[in-house]
């Protein structure tokens, strides 16, 4: 995850090129699983999310139920969700576990300063100060942990992830905190889909 970003398109091209979507459908899940890294290159405009389909497809057999599709999808979505409700985004999307006056509204110093004495968060906050980049997994847990378990509100946890973050985009990690406020399913992660 930590591959130095070099700000050009032709880096962007060989990132493309480099994309192994079956690896990557197999071992994404891992820390240091064949992912994509495309991430800074799509938020900051050097390449479009069809320019990334289209060279990946260019190169292997990608049906839309593909997984690597399935991932470009989720950031296609949240754009669309920053475009449907504008400004809306900055807020919460719908009611959550606590209301959100409950939330802090400032990021806890251990957080900020990775000494919060679990190993996992820990880890990605330095890793977040160190590289700009997080896995999304990491995103997940750090997500999950500050606004579940630390009950910070998404927000800040939002502009803290996007201050820090070389491919933070705004829809995605305000769109995804917001929705990430109401626990899911089996587990109560964030999904910051990268």
């Amino acid at each position: 995850m930590n591959e130095a970003f070099t700000p050009t398109l032709a880096a962007a091209q060989a990132r493309i090129a480099a994309v192994r979507p079956a690896a990557s459908a197999r071992t994404r899940h891992a820390l240091d699983g064949a992912v994509s890294t495309l991430s800074p290159y799509i938020t900051h405009g050097f390449v479009t999310l069809a320019d990334v389909l289209a060279g990946v497809a260019a190169r292997h057999a990608l049906d839309v139920r593909h997984r690597f599709v399935f991932e470009l999808g989720w950031r296609a979505f949240f754009r669309h969700v920053w475009q449907h409700r504008g400004e809306g985004i900055l807020h919460s999307l719908h009611e959550g576990p606590l209301p959100d006056e409950t939330y802090a509204r400032e990021l806890p110093a251990d957080i900020r300063q990775a000494c919060t004495g679990v190993p996992v968060v820990d880890e990605a906050v330095r890793a977040l100060y160190a590289n700009g980049t997080l896995h999304n997994h990491a995103r997940m847990w750090l997500a999950s942990y500050v606004v579940h378990v630390r009950r910070v509100h998404w927000r800040v946890a939002a502009d803290w992830l996007y201050g820090h973050l070389l491919d933070g985009d705004l829809a995605m990690e305000r769109t995804a905190l917001a929705l990430c406020r109401q626990p899911h399913g089996r587990t109560r992660h964030c999904v910051l889909a990268r």
